[in-house]
C-alpha cells in the first residue's frame, strides 16, 4: 500500500514537472531556433485594423468610463445615468460606422445626436440612504475617471481617419454631451451623512 502511494507521488511529479517543461518552452523565444525553425511572430495588422484602431479605442474607452459610471453611487441628480445612456449611444454608433465601413458619406436621414439624447427618457436619481463622505469621494473618483475616458474616446475619434457614413461624427458629439453632464454631475453638491 505504502509502495502504491510513493509511485502515484512521483507519477504526479513527473507530470508536473513535464507539464511545467513544456509550458516554459512554449514561452521561450529561442526556442525555434535551438531546432532551426524559424519563430513565428503575430501576424502584422490589416490596413483596415489600422484604420480602424482609433474606432476600436474609442469604443474601448466608453465603455470603460460607462463601468465607471455604473459603480458610481446614484447621487448627481439623474446627470451620471444620462451620460451612462449617452455613452451606451456613442457605442452604438462607433459600432454601426465600424460595420459600415470608411465611406464618407453620411448615411441619408440620419438623426443628430441632440434629437437622440432628447429622446432618451430623463430620469432622476434617488438614494436609498445618505452617504458618507468618503463614499462620496470615491463616488466623485470613479466619475471622474469616467470624464477621462470619455476624453480618451474623444481623443481616439478625433484621431480616426474617415467618417464612417457620419456615425465617428455624431459618436463624437454624443462623447460631448456626456462629458458635459459628467461635469455637471461632478460639481452637484452632495450632503454627505453626518457621523453618528
Amino acid at each position: 500500500m505504502k509502495g502504491l502511494r510513493w509511485s502515484a507521488l512521483l507519477l504526479t511529479l513527473v507530470f508536473a514537472l513535464g507539464s511545467f517543461g513544456q509550458a516554459i518552452a512554449q514561452n521561450n523565444p529561442t526556442r525555434g531556433k535551438e531546432q532551426g525553425q524559424k519563430i513565428q511572430r503575430p501576424a502584422p495588422r490589416s490596413d483596415s485594423q489600422r484604420e480602424n484602431a482609433a474606432m476600436v479605442a474609442a469604443r474601448r474607452s466608453t465603455q470603460s468610463a460607462i463601468r465607471h459610471m455604473q459603480r458610481a453611487l446614484p447621487i448627481y441628480q439623474g446627470h451620471r445615468v444620462n451620460a451612462i445612456g449617452i455613452c451606451r449611444l456613442a457605442v452604438q454608433d462607433i459600432s454601426l460606422g465600424l460595420k459600415y465601413g470608411k465611406s464618407t458619406r453620411p448615411q441619408t436621414g440620419m438623426q443628430s445626436a441632440q434629437s437622440l439624447v432628447a429622446q432618451m427618457p430623463k430620469q432622476t436619481e434617488n438614494p436609498a440612504r445618505r452617504y458618507t463622505q468618503e463614499e462620496v469621494n470615491a463616488s466623485n473618483k470613479r466619475m471622474s475617471a469616467a470624464l477621462e475616458d470619455v476624453r480618451k474616446a474623444k481623443t481616439a475619434l478625433a484621431r480616426a481617419p474617415h467618417d464612417y457614413g457620419g456615425f465617428r461624427t455624431r459618436a463624437l458629439q454624443l462623447l460631448t454631451l456626456a462629458e458635459q453632464e459628467i461635469l455637471v454631475a461632478l460639481q452637484t453638491k452632495i450632503e454627505p451623512a453626518s457621523r453618528p
